[in-house]
This record gives structure tokens, sequence and C-alpha cells, in this order.
């Protein structure tokens, strides 16, 4: 949609510009409530324009439309598949598959979303230490 979406992290916010640098909308602030953010450090937009935010201190990751609206999330705090212990970065690849860097557990979990609300996580694509993903925009987690 030639927007560019940044994770304004530590000002729990996601910020929306033009392409050209013209600030658009401010989504979110810091909270624990349904679109809000208690460190908004990793986003990526799948294919249908929804923005995936990883809620490092919510231990979640939230789903929001284009325009801001809140409509999901998924995850809480813990160990066990679908929990995060801080995550921190978050990609889209080109099969649907939503990979989460879950900092605090060493892992990287991999999800599809079933609905804005409902996201299962694929067991078979859990790494930890002893092994990586090349996520889609090149980089590699550990």
């Amino acid at each position: 949609d030639g927007k560019v979406y940044i994770a304004d992290a530590y000002n729990h916010r996601v910020q929306v510009f033009t392409s050209d640098c013209e600030h658009i909308r401010t989504i979110g602030s810091n909270g624990s409530e349904n679109g809000e953010f208690d460190v908004a450090i990793g986003i990526a937009v799948d294919d249908r324009g929804r923005l995936f935010v990883a809620d490092q201190f919510n231990h979640r990751v939230q789903i929001i439309d284009r325009d801001g609206t809140w409509l999901g999330s998924f995850g809480s705090e813990g160990s066990d598949r679908g929990e995060f212990d801080r995550p921190n970065d978050i990609a889209y690849d080109d099969d649907g598959r939503i990979y989460v860097a879950d900092f605090g557990n060493g892992r990287v979990q991999v999800f599809t979303i079933e609905s804005a609300d409902r996201a299962t996580a694929q067991e078979q694509e859990a790494w930890n230490e002893t092994g990586a993903s090349r996520s889609s925009f090149g980089r590699w987690w550990y």
C-alpha cells in the first residue's frame, strides 16, 4: 500500500508514514489492553495488509489492520508451545507463516494464522539454541 510501518518500541506504538516520510498516524499507546503495547518491538505485514506486532512485555503478538483497528492477538507469558517470554521480532513468509523470535525462551516459534484471534504453533518448526532459521528478510535467528 506504499506505507511504511515502524515499531516505535519504547514509545509503545506503531508509527505509519508515507514513502515520502510524511507521518500519517500513530497506532497504540502504553498499556496492556487490546491495541495497547508494552514495547512494540517488532512488526511484520502479511499479504492481506494485517500488521503483526511483537508486544514484548505483554508477551503476545497483536494483529492490527492497516487503519489501526485491533483485530486480535495470540500468545501469553510462559514457555509452552504458543507462549512467549518477551517476543522481540517477527517475520512473515510467502507460505503465510508467522515467525516469532521468542527471546526469553531462546527459540523461534512458527505460527499459522487461522483467524484474527486464533494462531496455531507448528510444533515441528520451533527452533532453539541447537537450530537456526533464516527470515524472509535475510536475517538469521538462533
